[in-house]
This record gives C-alpha cells, structure tokens and sequence, in this order.
C-alpha cells in the first residue's frame, strides 16, 4: 500500500492504479511461474472466476476516488483491519495459547501455522518431507 501512495505522488489516481496493478500482476505472476508445480488448480480456478465477476462489476461502476479519498482510506486501513480482526478465530486462539503452547501429537509449528494463515499460501500444495525431524534432547 506503500507504492500506492508512492504513485499517487507523481501521478494521478487513474494512471496509478494503472502501474500499480501493473507491478502486482508482474510480481505475483512471476511468484506463480516459479510455484506453478504446487499450485492447487481447483482453488485457482474458482478465485479466477470470483476475480473476473468482481472486474465486470467494477468495470461497470467505473467510480475513480480523488486523491484525498484514496489516502484517506490507505490511512483507515491498518485500523479497519484492526477492527475486522478483533474477535476473530485466529485472535480467540492467541488468546488461549494454542498458538505457543503445542500438544505433543501436534505436527506443525509456529511457522507453519502463521504461514498457512497468508491467503497466497491457499493455492500451493504442501509438500511432504521425507527427512525425520530431530528428536528432543534427553535429560
């Protein structure tokens, strides 16, 4: 969101969204070159078509916000997000430790669960090791 404001210093609204949606097409499409053996068709292929009846609605209504009101809600958004994500499952679990407290038959860690809670992760396929994991030191 930082290029946003960014573009939207040197041009105005409707040329930089323009070049931002540009630069987030080549950066995400090269990520799904480098990834396309895990990605998990049937999800892509649904978020697509959700994205391309989102893009006809849009393309429809057409409205291009001033300036003003596109920094004003790149600046409302942390707090919107903030909003939303009170009382959610994910802070409901914080709160009960489950995130930094593991059982002993849990499999995944720390990482693995703050990784899969990143929307771009829904679309790879996890890939199983063959290696063991290390087993605890004795006392």
């Amino acid at each position: 969101m930082i290029l946003v404001g960014v573009l939207l210093a040197y041009f105005d609204v409707a040329t930089g969204m323009v070049i931002f949606s540009i630069i987030q097409f080549a950066a995400n499409g090269w990520r799904a070159v480098l990834w396309w053996r895990f990605v998990l068709w049937r999800i892509f292929f649904v978020y697509v078509s959700g994205a391309a009846i989102s893009f006809a609605i849009m393309r429809y209504v057409a409205i291009v916000p001033s300036k003003a009101a596109v920094y004003l809600g790149l600046g409302a958004m942390p707090f919107v997000i903030e909003t939303i994500a009170q009382g959610s499952a994910a802070e409901h679990r914080m709160a009960r430790g489950a995130v930094h407290h593991r059982r002993a038959d849990d499999r995944h860690s720390v990482a693995d669960r703050r990784r899969r809670a990143v929307p771009g992760y829904l679309f790879f396929r996890r890939a199983h090791s063959t290696a063991r994991r290390p087993s605890p030191p004795r006392r």
